[in-house]
């Protein structure tokens, strides 16, 4: 038997050397009962289990598939992982994302290196450091009403490109490396340009919208990333004049600005009782979806001093109410 057999059938069988050297003492044992003249003897000799072409085919075969797709991916990936899509490469490098993915927000701020990539849907992207050039300590944020970078600690403000526009800053933000590869976009922070100087050719003198942290609250859209929060809404009616509380004499003047229907603006003198004293009517100079001022006079007649109230409002177009109304508390002064 072969030595290369013999390895098949252990291979196949970890029992075959011993099954083996039982069978040999057999035949030792039964040529000497032979030779002694001894009768018959039943021997039983297991054939040895063949390893069958088939299987062994087989398995060669997965083999090689098993080879033919690890290899050209071990080749694919030499470092041994997944494609980096956010977060450090090595070599100063940082990838901001995929260009589809910046593109659908125009602007994202990455915190890990405070830096701004903006990327308009038909220009090529470019990015900005956040670092405030005006003491390079604080950090910029976007307001997306106004589409201009802002400092809210000290007011200094820049446009979409990073020229400078208001505060205190002497120049615009400084420019940071980009590259764009198979469709990522990576900057690197240490490769930083100075900002252009003041009044920089193409600067935008105005903004898009509503100015982040000059009046209003802000409200926070993305990291780094707010809108400013729009003023609420006046009354259809405010009275300017007289102040609540103020002593008034007749005739009061009596002003302010309203937004009613066909600009009518009603008015109540009470007195202490809540009876009425006068009545009046005045025009605002615009009505009916814009605002406008309106100011009049009306003569009212008190024995004693007294607390009072003046009613400004609106007479309903629909039941003729008083609808939308604006009261001042005053000392009535004969």
């Amino acid at each position: 038997m072969s030595d290369e057999l013999l390895e098949r059938l252990r291979a196949a069988d970890p029992a075959t050397g011993e099954r083996i050297a039982a069978g040999a003492r057999s035949m030792v044992d039964l040529t000497a009962r032979i030779v002694a003249g001894e009768g018959p003897v039943d021997v039983r000799i297991r054939r040895l289990p063949r390893l069958p072409r088939r299987a062994v085919a087989i398995g060669l075969a997965a083999a090689l598939l098993v080879a033919g797709v690890a290899i050209p991916l071990a080749l694919l990936s030499p470092l041994g992982g997944p494609e980096i899509t956010y977060g450090p490469l090595g070599d100063g490098w940082f990838r901001a994302g995929s260009l589809q993915e910046l593109r659908s927000s125009d602007v994202t701020f990455l915190p890990q290196v405070r830096v701004f990539v903006v990327a308009p849907a038909r220009e090529q992207p470019y990015a900005l450091s956040a670092i405030s050039p005006h003491l390079g300590t604080e950090t910029l944020a976007y307001c997306r009403t106004a589409g201009w970078f802002f400092e809210l600690e000290h007011g200094a403000m820049f446009d979409l490109r990073g020229n400078y526009e208001l505060g205190p800053a002497a120049r615009g933000m400084s420019g940071v490396t980009l590259r764009v590869e198979g469709g990522w976009v990576d900057v690197n922070p240490g490769r930083v340009t100075p900002g252009p100087a003041r009044g920089a050719p193409g600067t935008d003198a105005k903004p898009d919208g509503p100015l982040c942290g000059v009046t209003g609250e802000l409200k926070q859209v993305a990291p780094g990333i707010f809108d400013a929060a729009p003023p609420p809404s006046p009354a259809p009616i405010e009275v300017t004049a007289p102040l609540a509380g103020a002593a008034v004499t007749s005739p009061v003047r009596i002003a302010g600005t309203a937004d009613v229907f066909e600009a009518v603006v009603s008015i109540r003198i009470l007195d202490q009782n809540g009876d009425v004293l006068a009545g009046a009517t005045t025009m605002a100079s615009c009505g009916t979806g814009c605002r406008g001022d309106y100011s009049t006079r009306v003569r009212f007649a008190v024995d004693v001093e007294q607390p009072g109230m003046i009613q400004v409002f609106e007479v309903s177009a629909k039941d003729g109410s008083m609808v939308n109304v604006v009261e001042v508390p005053v000392t009535l002064v004969p």
